[in-house]
């Protein structure tokens, strides 16, 4: 007879984990991020409206050299033709 409150171990599989890197962009001389991120891009401090933007160029710039050194086409990324359309 099998008992109920038993419980059946079955091993599982080892999954494979990349290492997590976080990176930060921060405003030229705001040296807080750099204690917790593994990297931080510094812009320099213009108006509030304006900072977004000019954010997002050192992330554009990393994705950019990133998909380089990977070999990935950046001219013809992968399913381009999904999300824009031609008419």
């Amino acid at each position: 007879m099998k008992d109920k409150n038993a419980v059946t171990v079955k091993p599982k599989k080892k999954k494979f984990v990349l290492p997590v890197i976080l990176l930060a962009v921060a405003v030229a001389g705001d040296d807080r991020l750099a204690k917790v991120a593994d990297a931080v891009f510094y812009v320099p401090k213009t108006e509030a409206l304006l900072q977004p933007s000019l954010a997002v160029i050192p992330l554009q710039l990393f994705a950019y050299y990133v998909a380089s050194q990977k070999g990935c086409s950046i001219d013809q990324p992968k399913n381009l033709a999904k999300s824009v359309t031609v008419e």
